[in-house]
């Protein structure tokens, strides 16, 4: 499918192969778990040097298929352009940091890509997705149990069961967990263990509650879509033991935690009532607040010629004399429009275009293969597909560097000359 130039590295080292493959598990962890924001930092700064020893030492071989190197182009050329915007730029300072930022993005997408470019690497790489799902569930239960936060939570010292894991406030917690969810399916197609399958169904039903724990209606809502589509797609075995598990769950709930269950029927209802009566609403509720967002940001594209207003000063535009409109919200709550906002036209196409060609491929290639295949190819379209309305739910995710290690993953497995996972050994 593509044409490929392959760039010999002299060095192969057994010592540096390790220390290399342990910074970047650390970096790859790190960027998961964005509480400690120095050591994030520091990751962040170091991934040219991982990914120019992950060329030279690691693999041995830099490759550049056509896809891929386009991508690369596109990242430099956003880069480029953000250089380029300071000459119209309202804070030299923030578009900066930025355009570091996007650095960052484009050496963390070369990393994943090159690490992942053999297929055999993929089974371990949606492990540790799982691990890292895992862990969040772990640090859900610990907030929600002892109303107690990390640091990093914005509700730090504040008693309240609305987890946010490792990051700072709730939306942006409930996306990265749902870009992770449908991973859960991955290990259990390629063993074809029925534990396995009663375990995921168990975390799905697990990250139900916890989106109406995070007062996310759009998180919920497609949480619910997900788990209706993969219990369609089960087989009868399954969706029986789902029912029982699904009843005996609701039962034990109910009878061994009496509190937490007043406490999830409250916000159940308030979720509900919440979205019957916003419509009729004289205040600036969470929709309309979202509604007016999008219109400010179509406005200031139009106005900036759609070249935007530069990198990082959509805030500092709707902060002038907007932000009374948006009821003093200056978050974007819109990744896409946010883009387009801050870099204009020629990027948003472009990372339409990107995002749109990794979706059809995904779609190929789910429905050209079979069995345990089908599974993997399958979480990561739903995953991908996710996105789009998952990346409207936070205020803002342009800092979150981890969004790019998961387009690589993403963009290897549609790259790679389709095999069975099931034969690869690692």
């Amino acid at each position: 499918m593509n044409n490929h130039t392959e760039i010999s590295a002299p060095l192969n080292m057994n010592i540096i192969k390790a220390i290399c493959l342990a910074a970047i598990l650390v970096m790859g962890l790190v960027y998961f778990y964005p509480g400690f924001y120095l050591i994030n930092q520091i990751a962040a700064t170091a991934t040219p040097l991982l990914v120019l020893i992950c060329a030279i030492v690691l693999n041995k071989k830099l490759v550049l298929d056509t896809w891929t190197t386009e991508v690369y182009i596109f990242l430099y050329f956003w880069i480029c352009y953000g250089i380029i915007g300071l000459i119209w730029t309202s804070d030299t300072r923030i578009t900066l940091y930025y355009i570091r930022n996007i650095i960052i993005y484009l050496f963390s997408f070369v990393l994943i890509t090159q690490l992942l470019r053999n297929q055999k690497y993929h089974k371990p790489a949606f492990l540790i997705l799982q691990f890292i799902f895992y862990s969040y569930c772990l640090i859900y239960l610990w907030e929600i149990f002892t109303l107690k936060h990390l640091s990093s939570s914005r509700l730090y010292e504040i008693q309240i069961p609305i987890p946010t894991g490792f990051y700072f406030n709730e939306n942006n917690s409930a996306v990265f967990m749902m870009l992770l969810a449908p991973f859960l399916t991955v290990k259990t197609a390629i063993t074809k263990s029925k534990a396995g399958k009663i375990v995921a169904l168990l975390s799905f039903i697990f990250m139900i509650v916890i989106s109406a724990f995070q007062y996310s209606r759009l998180a919920l809502f497609f949480m619910l879509l997900m788990g209706i589509y993969y219990f369609i797609r089960a087989g009868l075995y399954l969706k029986i033991i789902s029912i029982i598990i699904i009843a005996l769950s609701i039962i034990i709930f109910v009878k061994a935690f009496p509190e937490e269950f007043k406490l999830t029927k409250i916000i159940f209802n308030q979720q509900v009532q919440s979205t019957l009566n916003e419509s009729k609403s004289y205040y600036m509720t969470s929709s309309k607040i979202r509604n007016q967002l999008n219109i400010e940001s179509m406005n200031l594209a139009i106005k900036s010629n759609l070249f935007g207003v530069g990198a990082g000063s959509y805030e500092i535009y709707l902060g002038n004399d907007r932000y009374h409109r948006t009821s003093w919200v200056l978050n974007p709550h819109n990744w896409w429009l946010e883009l387009m906002a801050n870099f204009g036209l020629i990027i948003i196409l472009g990372m339409i275009f990107i995002y749109m060609r990794w979706l059809y491929r995904l779609f190929q290639l789910r429905n050209s293969v079979k069995n345990s295949d089908f599974a993997i190819y399958d979480a990561c379209f739903i995953s991908l597909l996710l996105f789009v309305p998952l990346s409207i739910v936070p205020s803002s995710i342009k800092s979150y560097y981890s969004l790019w290690v998961y387009f690589g993953l993403i963009h290897s497995v549609c790259i790679c000359t389709p095999r069975s996972y099931s034969e690869n050994k690692v």
